[in-house]
């Protein structure tokens, strides 16, 4: 049996709310919290920069792999994603196609898709395990592809295959000349489009000032009086939800911290944001909100888990040996994009994430609120039927809406 290095490319993620019943509730809260720590993660070493991930992306890619584990390295797998080791990976496939079917089916005025695909390379006669190949076809509709990976066609084939899932919104994923003892490539593709329940009239964005700790600078201001769902507290700062579609299912959460630095926050993100949330009503108030397009992408994914204590997976002592017939693999690369634009009509946002394998030479509250975004903002694009947090990310600077 020989060892396998795994490469990879991770993407995108946004929003929490109200939990669905039984099992698909743990599911949810695995993808929330490891979207939560990861960007606390990132954001240590990128602090004044804008942050968007996708927990939803980053959680599916690493599910793929989670199938093919065995040993410490699935334990360890299982710490990353919330899964609890005691459930079988049968049900853990059918959790996965429940939550998918229920996620897709959100809202329908609101398109929401995601893709994935396995592409093995036929001239290293790479073969995927055969139950590999069934549980993530149904945990995750995930298709097959067998391609030469030194073709000419390659490169054009898999980023056309990411081009068209997100829309365009990320034309590509892999570039550059591909190793040729490279064996494999596990693709998630998220693409969001939402148009606000209540849009921001353009005749009243303005000028106005954004301040972050290199100063003040001027950006486009959308604002709309309206009832929101909001809630402030003098040391967490304020919350605010603004649905789209028609069902309020998928929302986005915009969080204003008291202050620029906001380190209490970012220190717990997730708890910080439930307690908000706990307190929140309908209120009417006004929102100020910068356009914002946030394009991101970060080759050190790997370096990030690590930082969260996951060790096993990116050594060689990884046990990923059920993923390719005659083959045992190690993540070492992982890399994640994510593309968002915001502006008075709504959002559009897509992630990608790549995970690849190849083979290794050795193992106030009666009063009208006023919420104006003119200070970084956290802020995440979420679920509330499956109280799932699909994106999420950090303006620290606007960049202004490209639409």
């Amino acid at each position: 049996m020989r060892l396998t290095a795994l490469t990879g490319i991770l993407a995108l993620s946004t929003l929490s709310l109200s939990p669905v019943k039984g099992a698909e509730t743990n599911l949810s809260s695995g993808i929330n919290q490891l979207g939560y720590r990861a960007l606390q993660t990132i954001r240590a070493n990128e602090k004044n920069k804008n942050l968007f991930i996708s927990p939803l992306s980053l959680h599916e890619a690493m599910s793929m792999v989670y199938v093919g584990a065995e040993g410490a390295t699935r334990t360890e797998l299982a710490t990353l994603l919330g899964i609890d080791t005691r459930d079988s990976s049968d049900s853990v496939a059918d959790l996965w196609n429940a939550f998918r079917t229920r996620l897709l089916s959100a809202d329908p005025a609101v398109k929401l898709a995601i893709a994935n695909s396995m592409w093995g390379n036929s001239d290293n006669n790479v073969r995927f395990i055969d139950e590999f190949e069934k549980l993530n076809a149904r945990a995750h509709d995930a298709a097959v592809r067998s391609m030469d990976f030194q073709s000419k066609s390659f490169l054009p084939t898999i980023n056309g295959w990411v081009s068209e899932k997100t829309n365009g919104l990320i034309p590509s994923v892999l570039g550059g000349e591909i190793p040729k003892n490279q064996l494999f490539y596990l693709v998630n593709a998220i693409y969001f489009k939402g148009d606000w329940a209540n849009e921001f009239d353009k005749k009243d964005t303005r000028d106005g000032e954004f301040r972050n700790n290199d100063g003040a600078k001027t950006v486009k201001m959308m604002n709309r009086y309206g009832g929101f769902t909001y809630a402030e507290s003098r040391h967490a700062g304020q919350l605010v939800e603004l649905p789209y579609g028609k069902t309020g299912n998928l929302t986005m959460t915009l969080h204003l911290p008291s202050s620029i630095t906001a380190t209490s926050f970012y220190s717990n993100i997730g708890n910080s944001i439930a307690a908000l949330r706990a307190k929140a009503s309908h209120k009417s108030g006004m929102v100020s909100l910068p356009r914002f397009h946030i394009e991101y992408s970060n080759e050190k994914v790997v370096d990030v888990f690590k930082a969260m204590g996951i060790e096993r997976v990116f050594s060689n002592k990884s046990e990923l040996t059920q993923i390719a017939q005659d083959e045992r693999a190690l993540v070492n690369v992982i890399i994640h994009k994510a593309v968002i634009d915001t502006n008075e009509s709504g959002s559009e946002a897509a992630a990608v994430t790549v995970v690849g394998g190849a083979r290794a030479t050795s193992i106030q509250p009666e009063l009208p609120f006023s919420f104006v975004a003119d200070r970084p903002f956290y802020f995440e694009i979420g679920d509330k039927s499956t109280g799932t947090v699909l994106f999420n990310g950090v303006v620290n600077e606007p960049i202004d809406s490209k639409k």
